[in-house]
Order: structure tokens, then sequence, then C-alpha cells
């Protein structure tokens, strides 16, 4: 499996908050600041020093019962769970995070990026005279074959 579709199964298992760290990582790593998405708790600072036709204008379709929001450049809009955020990029951070071993400073991603760049250096062999050859034992692997061909 590669590493793009590891790496996507582990962002599947992420809760809610974990996915949104992850998202407002590569958000920041890719300077995608108009997809990062905000807490709602944060809205009232993220509105100091705006007018109140400048906050309608900006948030009118918000519920602040949702948990977060996302301010964009067409308008804020808001959502309680990452699927139904207007912007997943669950694809693009697994690429993102496969192309450039980036975990983006989650401990999840980063195991199974070592893990699978472990799994690369072992290289598998067919037979025990093939590892015993690229291990350094050359000449324990010349005599099973000279033994093998009778010589």
């Amino acid at each position: 499996m590669e590493l793009k579709d590891r790496i996507r199964e582990v962002l599947a298992e992420f809760s809610e908050e974990d996915m949104v760290q992850v998202h407002n990582a590569f958000c920041v790593m890719n300077d995608y600041y108009e997809d990062y998405i905000e807490h709602m708790y944060d809205l009232d600072e993220y509105c100091e020093g705006l007018t109140p036709t400048e906050i309608i204008n900006s948030f009118g379709h918000i519920n602040t019962y949702d948990d977060y929001f996302i301010a964009g450049i067409y308008g804020a809009q808001s959502f309680s769970y990452y699927d139904h955020s207007p912007v997943t990029l669950y694809d693009e951070i697994a690429d993102y995070c496969a192309r450039n071993e980036d975990w983006l400073y989650n401990l999840d991603i980063k195991q199974c990026i070592e893990e699978y760049l472990e799994e690369q250096e072992e290289p598998e062999y067919e037979s025990e005279e093939d590892a015993a050859w690229s291990n350094g034992g050359e000449e324990e692997a010349m005599e099973r074959y000279y033994e093998s061909k009778g010589e």
C-alpha cells in the first residue's frame, strides 16, 4: 500500500479536533489561509474592531451553535463536523504528507510515515543465499552456492 493511502486511512480515524488541527497545519504550510478553520468560541475575538454592518456582511450565514467556522473569501460558513466543512482536504493532506514526508505536527501521521520508511529500507529476498550475500556474508553465500552445485 502506498504511503498516501496509509496516511489517508490514518486521517479517516481522527477525531474532529485532530482533523481540524492537521487541516490548519496543512493550510499554514501551504498558504491556504482562506481555508483555515476557526473555533466558534474565537468568533468574538475574530470580529473585534469590525462594525456591525461588516460583521453581518461577513458572518451573516453562521450558526453560532456550530463548533467551527471558516471566514473564507466567499463569506463565512459554520459547521460542526469536518466532513460537513465547506473545505475538506483529506486527499490533499495525505498527498502533501506523503510527498514531503511531513507529519504536520501529528504523532499518528509521524508514526505512519516512519513505519512506511522502515519497510522501504528492508529489502525482501527470494532466498537465504540472496539475504546472506546482501548482508555481507559473501563467503557463506559462495560456499552454499558451490555446495549446491556439488563442487
